[in-house]
Formats: C-alpha cells, sequence, structure tokens
C-alpha cells in the first residue's frame, strides 16, 4: 500500500508539473520568431502556440503590467496599413490567461501598438493603424504569472474594428 500511494504521488507530481519540464518553444526569441501572413481572415490552427517553458527577452510593451516573462515571437509582412491581431483562449483556443501582445517595429523595441488583458480569462486584441506596406513587424505573445503560461490560437486581420474611426459601424436610422 505503501508503494502505491508513493508511486501515485510521484505520477501526479509529474502530470502536473509536466508544462515546467517541456523545452521551450521554437519561437522563444526574437531571433527565431514564427512567420505569420498579414492577410484578412487569417486563423492558426487551435491552440498551435504556447508560452510554456518561454523564457523574457527584448522590452516589456508600454501598457503591459510586467516586464517580459515568458513571451513567444512572430513575424510579418505588412500588405496594408491596417492590421488586428487576436490572441485567442479559452476552451479549444487555449489555456494561456493575463495575455500580454504587442506589435513592434523590426527592431523588436520600437513599439508600434500593444494591448493587455483586463480579466485573467480575456481574449486579447492588438490594433495598428500606420504600418507601412512591404514592411516587416513584430509580434510578441506574453503573460503575467508561470501558472497561467499556456496555449493560443493567434488570428490575423487587414481591417481595424470599431475601437477606431476607420472600423465605425454605421448605425441605421
Amino acid at each position: 500500500m505503501k508503494r502505491f500511494i508513493l508511486l501515485t504521488v510521484i505520477a501526479i507530481s509529474l502530470l502536473s508539473g509536466m508544462q515546467y519540464v517541456q523545452g521551450q518553444p521554437g519561437n522563444d526569441d526574437y531571433a527565431n520568431a514564427y512567420v505569420i501572413p498579414h492577410q484578412a481572415g487569417w486563423t492558426s490552427s487551435l491552440a498551435a502556440y504556447t508560452t510554456v517553458g518561454a523564457t523574457p527577452d527584448m522590452n516589456a510593451a508600454s501598457c503591459w503590467n510586467t516586464s517580459p516573462n515568458y513571451n513567444v515571437w512572430f513575424t510579418f509582412t505588412a500588405t496594408n496599413p491596417k492590421v488586428k491581431l487576436s490572441v485567442l483562449r479559452g476552451g479549444s483556443y487555449g489555456s494561456i490567461q493575463s495575455i500580454n501582445a504587442a506589435i513592434w517595429e523590426s527592431d523588436g523595441t520600437t513599439e508600434v501598438a500593444c494591448n493587455k488583458y483586463v480579466n485573467v480569462g480575456d481574449n486579447v486584441y492588438v490594433q495598428a493603424l500606420n504600418l507601412t506596406p512591404g514592411n516587416t513587424y513584430y509580434v510578441s505573445v506574453d503573460n503575467y504569472y508561470s501558472y497561467y503560461r499556456g496555449t493560443f490560437t493567434l488570428a490575423m486581420d487587414t481591417a481595424v474594428d470599431y475601437d477606431f474611426y476607420e472600423g465605425a459601424i454605421e448605425i441605421q436610422h
């Protein structure tokens, strides 16, 4: 019986700590950013990306409430001046919580736009109107606390929503 309890405790410890034993994601640092398309309606596979095992690099964005903790990187070439990047979580979208995200110029340190969670379980949307078509941009996705690391889905669009004048929704009178 003692052996069974000991094996059970070891198994539970290993399984609950599994996310911390995994290696670093391939896009753990700016130099190895994954390429994503800047196109209308693009969405990654569900829960395709993760901050599990990620380490901090580069800067925190101006709106983040923490320095980089577990950030991963993406890059895209702008096809037009507008972008809406969505970091999606919850259910099949992924397990990450307390998301911080930012869009950067090609140097990875000059901020274009940023956004962060309000509530732990929020999706986060980062939008910009001032991209230069043909230029390369970087995206960093991070989360606030080690327990909140997890998987996420990315979506990209070439239009902004009604947070901007350019994305206003016409109301019929």
